[in-house]
């Protein structure tokens, strides 16, 4: 077989099992399931997936790429422009990309738990097993998680360059405030607001993004920030 075709195959099967996932959750979920949605026998996926476990790290694969080239995609078109600018356009275009697949929000969040726990030495629902550590698209996402934060870092970086953000505390220090807002709305209202008007306390959704919006430009451009506040940040493993 060659490799195209394979990556069509490998696809098609990822497009199922996100389905299958999304709607049943990784514990209820069988293979069985999955090759149905597809089509396939069940020794099919096993030939391209050895586990259900790699195949959930597969998806949650995708939901990575996904952001990071979102964010890339952000940076090109706002190269020409301040750092402050194309740190507000990655945001708001987080924020969309949340409202239209909460799944790989739900994914991205689930994989930081798992990997959290884990080097706490903690266990919950679903915990980050041998067959999903030994999966290939887990070592694929562990050279990527810190894409997301490293992008916006550097344009956080070259806003404060440029003098467009003057806030001038540590950019990761800036990035965890910023995404700790943004992961609070996204989690509050995204997942309970099917109709995408209201929001679970009863306020136009419109206007509650609008208002995290302009509470991130605040922090951008807030130039009495503290900028003591450069923390030992050397490894943040887990973050997007």
């Amino acid at each position: 077989m060659s490799s195209s075709k394979r990556s069509i195959k490998e696809a098609q099967i990822i497009d199922a099992a996100e389905k299958v996932f999304s709607t049943l959750g990784f514990n209820n979920t069988r293979m069985e399931s999955i090759a149905n949605e597809i089509g396939i026998s069940k020794g099919t996926i096993y030939f391209y997936f050895n586990s259900k476990e790699n195949l959930f790290m597969a998806v949650t694969h995708r939901a990575f790429q996904t952001i990071i080239d979102l964010y890339y995609q952000c940076v090109e078109t706002n190269k020409n422009v301040s750092g402050f600018h194309s740190v507000m356009a990655i945001m708001d275009a987080y924020l969309n990309f949340a409202e239209k697949n909460y799944y790989y929000f739900e994914l991205l969040m689930n994989y930081m738990s798992l990997v959290r726990a884990n080097s706490e030495g903690k266990s919950g629902l679903l915990r980050l097993s041998e067959a999903m550590q030994e999966s290939l698209y887990f070592r694929k996402i562990q050279d990527i998680h810190n894409l997301p934060l490293n992008i916006v870092v550097t344009e956080l970086q070259r806003g404060q360059e440029d003098g467009s953000i003057l806030n001038k505390s540590n950019p990761v220090m800036i990035y965890l405030t910023a995404w700790a807002v943004v992961i609070g709305y996204t989690s509050l209202n995204v997942n309970n607001n099917k109709s995408g008007r209201r929001s679970i306390f009863q306020v136009p959704v419109a206007d509650w993004k609008a208002n995290i919006l302009q509470l991130i430009r605040n922090i951008l451009l807030d130039s009495n920030a503290q900028t003591t506040n450069n923390l030992a940040l050397n490894s943040v493993s887990d973050d997007i």
